[in-house]
C-alpha cells in the first residue's frame, strides 16, 4: 500500500513539471507604406520592433496547458487594404477554417474549457500602420514610424516611437516614449487601473490635456493642474502650444510627463 502512495504521488508530480506543448507558427506578408497590419489574440502578450525591406515576419507561440490546443490557432487574411493576424477557437464540431470570422451559428460551449495562450513577436516594415487588441496579455511596440492603435484589457503597454494614435488598456500601466516632436495627429492615452508615464522631446509643441481621479500630476514641463481634491483635471501648452493635442486619462493612477 505504501508503495502504490509513493508511485500515485510521485505521478501528481511529474503532472506538475512537465512543461506547457508550446507550438510555433509563422507568416510573412508583403507590405507597402500606407497597408495596415492588425493584430488581435486574446490570451498572450503581443511584442513589436521595426525592421528592415517590405516583408513583415509574424512569429505566434501557441502554449496549451489545458484543453484541445488544436482547436485553438492562428490565422492569418488578406484584407482591402493590407493583412489580418488572429487567434481563433473553434467550437466544438465547427468545422477547421482559416478565417478570422467564424461561419458556425452554434454558440461558445463553456465546456470548451480551454487553457491555451498565442502570443505574437512581429517585426513591421517602415511605413506600415499597425493595430493590436488583446484581452489578456502585456503589449510592447517598438521603433514604429506611424502612429499605432494600441489596446488591452488586462495588461501593461509599454511604447516607444512617433507618436500614437491610441494606447488603452483597463488593468495595467502605460509607458510611452515619443521620439520625434513631428506628429500627424492628435495622441490618446487612457488607463483604468494603472499609471501614465510619458517621455516628450525638450522642443516639443503641443496641447495636453488630461484628468485622473485618485491620482496625482507631475509634469517636467509648465502646466496649469486644476483640483486639489477628488477629480483632479491638467490642462495646458508645452512650446508654442502646436496644432496637435495630448489627452490622457487614468481612473486609480498618477500621471507623468517627462522632458527627453
Amino acid at each position: 500500500m505504501r508503495n502504490q502512495t509513493i508511485i500515485a504521488l510521485a505521478s501528481t508530480l511529474l503532472l506538475y513539471v512537465v512543461p506547457a506543448r508550446a507550438q510555433v507558427t509563422r507568416f510573412s506578408p508583403t507590405l507597402r507604406p500606407g497597408q495596415h497590419l492588425s493584430i488581435s489574440t486574446i490570451d498572450g502578450d503581443v511584442t513589436v520592433s521595426r525592421g528592415d525591406g517590405r516583408t513583415a515576419e509574424i512569429v505566434a507561440t501557441k502554449i496549451v496547458r489545458k484543453g484541445d490546443g488544436t482547436r485553438v490557432k492562428a490565422v492569418m487574411e488578406s484584407t482591402d487594404d493590407g493583412y489580418r493576424v488572429c487567434t481563433i477557437y473553434l467550437h466544438r464540431g465547427e468545422p477547421d477554417r482559416d478565417t478570422c470570422a467564424s461561419r458556425s451559428r452554434n454558440d461558445w460551449n463553456g465546456s470548451d474549457n480551454f487553457d491555451v495562450d498565442i502570443s505574437y513577436v512581429v517585426t513591421l516594415p517602415a511605413g506600415a500602420l499597425l493595430a493590436v487588441h488583446t484581452v489578456d496579455g502585456n503589449i510592447d511596440v517598438r521603433g514604429t514610424d506611424t502612429a499605432p492603435s494600441l489596446h488591452t484589457v488586462d495588461g501593461s503597454i509599454t511604447y516607444s516611437g512617433v507618436a500614437p494614435a491610441t494606447l488603452n488598456t483597463v488593468s495595467g500601466d502605460i509607458h510611452a516614449t515619443i521620439t520625434s516632436g513631428d506628429w500627424a495627429a492628435d495622441a490618446t492615452m487612457r488607463t483604468v487601473d494603472g499609471s501614465i508615464d510619458v517621455s516628450l522631446p525638450a522642443g516639443i509643441a503641443l496641447t495636453v490635456k488630461g484628468s485622473t481621479v485618485d491620482g496625482d500630476f507631475s509634469s517636467d514641463f509648465p502646466l496649469t493642474v486644476r483640483g486639489k481634491w477628488g477629480p483632479r483635471s491638467i490642462e495646458g501648452s508645452i512650446g508654442s502650444g502646436g496644432t496637435r493635442t495630448l489627452r490622457l486619462g487614468s481612473v486609480d493612477g498618477d500621471i507623468a510627463l517627462h522632458r527627453r
